[in-house]
């Protein structure tokens, strides 16, 4: 039931109500969106080149918990992308190392694992920390937020399948074991690198965060910059609650997005429409880049 089937199934039912609910207010979204539509366009110029500033951070974390000092930039955002490319459709983004690795040199395939399982814990650590304080500073019941009809039915079943997907986890304890085995690698480095990936890692954070927060305004966000950044850092959290594919996580963000930023927009489902151009420029955009990296990989060899 931990299967990437159970989490697609997941994915599958946010996507379906995601579908009809576009398709049923389509008209109504449309004339909410063309006031916006010039603007979100130029604001597409900015949301990229962030997406690339990440892929560089991820580079440079990567470099510095591989203890690569010989390893350029190039190589490594190159291998980013096809860590990428490879943990698309793979449960928990397994094949994000086995993806690296098949452009790494050969003589740092042994830190290959734990450097790219020690650079996740960092992430993972951050979104923690900012979603309790998203919790603490996010307005999580905001006047009108179940306004918009049918919201009820998918956060029902996204809710279920949270329960499920907890109650059917291995015990907690071989959890923690395998948590402490990974974080034992990354404090075995020096301190100098840890720090350093610290840094990294939250400058990804902030810059992925700053993205969806640049979108919700471009589409027509009411709040305040605090209560969107609040709601972002509450709604990865959330989302990090279901680790799976990068297709996997789509549709579920989704949702989310209009559970806790409907009200503020000029129309709920453009919620959906930040989620989806985040998704596109963080995963979808590098992924085809990934793909091409690997295809030229694989014809040199």
């Amino acid at each position: 039931m931990q299967s990437t089937a159970f989490r697609l199934l997941l994915s599958s039912f946010a996507l379906a109500w995601i579908s009809v609910s576009l398709y049923g207010h389509w008209p109504a979204l449309a004339d909410a969106a063309s006031s916006n539509l010039a603007l979100l366009l130029w604001g597409m110029l900015l949301v990229i080149p962030l997406a690339i500033l990440n892929l560089f951070c991820e580079s440079k974390k990567w470099i510095v918990l591989l203890g690569a000092r010989d390893l350029s930039i190039r190589q490594a955002f190159l291998q980013v992308l096809s860590g990428m490319c490879s943990a698309f459709v793979t449960p928990n983004r397994i094949g994000d190392v086995a993806g690296r690795m098949t452009l790494l040199p050969r003589a740092y395939h042994k830190h290959a694992a734990g450097s790219a399982i020690a650079g996740s814990i960092l992430q993972v650590s951050l979104t923690a920390f900012f979603g309790c304080l998203g919790l603490l500073l996010f307005p999580l019941w905001p006047e009108g937020v179940f306004a918009f009809e049918h919201l009820y039915p998918a956060l029902v079943g996204i809710s279920l399948a949270f329960a499920l997907l907890f109650a059917l986890r291995r015990p907690f304890k071989a959890y923690v074991n395998a948590l402490l085995r990974h974080f034992g690698y990354l404090f075995s480095l020096p301190l100098p690198s840890i720090r350093s990936a610290f840094l990294w890692a939250l400058a990804r954070y902030a810059i992925f965060s700053t993205q969806f927060v640049l979108l919700l305004f471009l589409l027509g966000f009411t709040g305040s910059w605090w209560q969107a950044y609040a709601g972002v850092c509450l709604l990865f959290a959330c989302q990090s609650m279901v680790p799976g594919a990068a297709f996997g996580e789509l549709g579920v963000r989704e949702v989310l997005a209009v559970f806790f930023f409907g009200a503020f927009l000029p129309h709920p489902l453009m919620a959906i429409v930040a989620g989806l151009l985040l998704w596109m420029s963080n995963i979808a955009l590098p992924v085809l880049c990934g793909v091409g990296v690997l295809g030229l990989s694989l014809h040199h060899d």
